[in-house]
Formats: structure tokens, C-alpha cells, sequence
């Protein structure tokens, strides 16, 4: 990423802030006709803000710019440089700062807060992922200790019903209904009062949010045909039979080689033949157990499950330096890339990029590998795997 300095912005800033509110005075009527959303509008505040929101949908963006009068530059991942001219053109034209997930974020930290120092606004996601399961991600200590010592208004955004609308592993909105809501608004006075601990604690209980118990509470249909495809993309494990990548997704059913199928129905619950309901973020909880406990009991020399992906090799600059065919194996203890062993103890993190690009980054190496594969595509259970190792 380019850094960008005090004279760009402010030379830029005037422009930045009309786009901002031409673009949300846009996209306030486009998103109550497709997504039925109603934004609670934040007030224009005096001084850099650091505006904090739950990440549930690919454009997020939008919902903030609609429904906020307080401008800030947007911490977004740095992939988005890779995605063609037009990706290349927003990171300039909007000044993002790009983040290379599962990267340390020291860079990423360092920059928003110069940006707050020099008066401007920081918008983040503190989770720093879309939720997979309809449930907000663990938020960092990290994120307290920059909101402590920025110098900045902290303004805390909840948003409802993304997940249900745009799940993360599905294509294509379900219309049903979306909500933005001002959760709390603290100055900088309030916050160097508090810990980071304190500070972290009250931004993750203004952005906890939890799909289906809001279902339990008021429940919404989220209509869409074909409303399961992709769900394969993160359910890995059969809850039946208990094989990896044997679930198949399609229109509104979930299956599996060995016979086991379940509907998902409009108000985002999963049904068996026998009539049992439960939620995608119950199924995915369980895989999980069960792949601890399948890893706990698999020989070393077992492969546990494989795929066919395109690496891309990706230097410290965010620049690709190289691109080849792979085979990816899994194991208890470590991956195989091809003839090359990586033990899961050389790895320094894995995520995931959207539905399902796997992203590894390897302890001591500036660059970092990026991993596609087809469109139903299981990255998840890599990172449940590692997870599993480092738990």
C-alpha cells in the first residue's frame, strides 16, 4: 500500500466528503427498496471518530455512508487492490487503508491512528471478518487499546439482518429486512478513563449480534428460490455419516452422498427428513467438535482432506509474483503443498477472503500465499484445522 500523507488528504478531503453524502443520499432509497433497510442516522461530530460496526455483508460500505453524517476512511482488506482497475481506482480515489488479513496489522494500526491524529475519521469493522455463522467474531484487545489512545470519538454501529439477507456463504440477496442502530457514542475523555479491556468489553456487547436469536425473538422470512446454494462452501462435515466434502447444495436442499439431506427454509432454519430443526450456526458448531475429535484420533501420515487451487504468491509490497496449480493435503499436524510439508507450528495464521479464498501466512516470510479453487470451494475447515492445532 502506498502511504498516502497529510497533504493528499487534506487536499482531498472537500471532494472525499461530497462523494460521501451524494453517495449515501443514493443509496438511501436503493437500499429500503432492495434490503427493506431502515438506518438510524449518527450525527455529524466534531473531531476524528472512530465509527466501529459488526461486519455482516459484502457492502457494508454503503449502509454506513447511508446512514452516517460523520465521514471516515474505510480499513478494508488489501485484496481489493488485486481485484482489477476498478479495485485499484477506489483504493486511490477513497484513500483506504488496506489491510493485509492475518498479517500482524502494526502497519494498519500505525496509519489509522496518524490519520486520526491529523483529524480524520477511522470507519472499522473490529472484527476484522464476516461472519460465517450468523454471529458476531471475537473482537481483538488490540481494538480497545486504539479507541483508548487515538484521541478520537468512539461511535459504536450495530447492524441486524445482514446475515439472514446476504449470508456469507450464499450468492444473491434474500429480501427481508435490515436495521442500523447508534449502540453508544463516547469521547475521548470517557476513554482514557476506561482500560482497553473496559473499552473492549463495551464495544463487543453494543456489536454482538446473533441471526437467529433475533429470528427467535421477531421472526422474518428472507425470501430467495435456490436459497441454499453454496452452503457446501462452509458446512465441510456430514452430520450424519460424518465424511468431509460429500455435502452438495441445491436450490433450497443440503445433502449428502450417503442419503442425509436437509431444507433450508425462508426464515434461515435447516430441517432433516425426520423433521429435526436447527441452524446453520448449530451445524457449524458441531463440525467443528467433530473435526477435533477426527484429528485428535487420525494417524500423522492420514490425509484428512485435499484439494486442487490455484496459489498465488503474493510479496510484502501486496504485489502477485507468481501463480501455479496445487494440490493442497491436510493433515493433523501440518499441510502439504504439492511435495512440500508445512507444519501447522510454521504457520502464523490462516483466514479467509470473502466466501472462500484461503489466505496463509507463514512465520518469518514477508510474502503470503493466496489460494482459489472452484466456486463450492471449502476453505473453511483449513481454518478450523488450525484452529483445531493451536487450540
Amino acid at each position: 500500500m502506498e502511504k498516502v500523507s497529510r497533504e493528499e488528504l487534506e487536499r482531498d478531503q472537500e471532494e472525499y466528503c461530497r462523494l460521501w453524502d451524494r453517495f449515501g443520499k443514493l443509496m438511501r432509497p436503493v437500499l429500503r427498496l432492495v434490503f427493506r433497510y431502515k438506518g438510524e442516522m449518527i450525527p455529524e461530530l466534531e473531531g476524528p471518530v472512530l465509527l466501529l460496526y459488526n461486519h455482516t455483508t459484502d457492502i457494508d460500505f454503503a449502509f454506513l455512508a447511508a446512514s452516517s453524517g460523520t465521514k471516515g476512511y474505510f480499513v478494508i482488506t488489501s485484496t481489493v487492490e488485486r481485484k482489477g482497475r476498478i479495485g485499484k481506482w477506489a483504493s486511490k480515489k477513497f484513500h483506504f487503508i488496506l489491510h493485509d488479513k492475518g498479517g500482524s496489522g502494526i502497519a494498519t494500526a500505525r496509519t489509522m491512528l496518524e490519520r486520526m491524529k491529523w483529524g480524520y475519521g477511522i470507519v472499522l469493522a473490529p472484527e476484522g471478518n464476516r461472519t460465517f455463522s450468523g454471529e458476531t467474531c471475537p473482537i481483538p484487545l488490540s481494538t480497545g487499546r486504539l479507541a483508548r489512545i487515538s484521541g478520537a470519538t468512539l461511535v459504536t454501529y450495530r447492524i441486524s439482518g445482514g446475515y439472514l439477507s446476504t449470508p456469507r456463504w450464499g450468492r444473491g440477496i434474500r429480501r427481508g429486512r435490515m436495521q442500523g442502530r447508534v449502540m453508544g457514542i463516547y469521547s475521548p475523555e470517557t476513554l482514557k478513563a476506561m482500560s482497553a479491556g473496559e473499552i473492549r468489553s463495551q464495544i463487543e456487547k453494543d456489536l454482538k449480534a446473533d441471526a437467529f436469536e433475533e429470528q427467535k425473538a421477531a421472526p422474518l422470512r428472507f425470501r430467495k428460490r435456490n436459497r441454499a446454494e453454496y452452503l457446501e462452501t462452509l458446512i465441510y462435515l456430514c452430520p450424519h455419516c460424518r465424511s468431509f466434502d460429500t455435502m452438495l447444495s441445491k436450490g433450497d436442499t443440503l445433502s449428502c452422498g450417503c442419503g442425509y439431506f436437509m431444507r433450508y427454509s425462508e426464515y434461515g432454519y435447516l430441517k432433516d427428513r425426520s423433521g429435526r430443526k436447527c441452524t446453520v450456526s448449530v451445524l457449524d458448531k458441531g463440525q467443528k467438535k467433530m473435526l477435533k475429535v477426527i484429528s485428535d484420533r487420525a494417524d500423522s501420515s492420514s490425509v484428512l482432506f485435499s484439494d486442487r487451487l490455484i496459489q498465488q504468491t503474493i510479496d510484502d509490497s501486496g504485489q502477485l509474483t507468481e501463480e501455479r496449480k496445487v494440490t493442497m493435503s491436510a493433515y493433523k499436524d501440518m499441510l502439504k503443498i504439492n511435495d512440500s510439508m508445512m507444519p501447522w507450528e510454521e504457520i502464523q495464521a490462516v483466514s479467509i477472503v470473502q466466501r472462500n479464498m484461503l489466505i496463509l501466512h507463514i512465520k518469518g516470510q514477508k510474502e503470503h500465499f493466496e489460494y482459489t479453487g472452484s466456486p463450492r470451494f471449502n476453505a473453511v475447515k483449513y481454518m478450523d484445522l488450525f484452529s483445531t492445532y493451536n487450540g
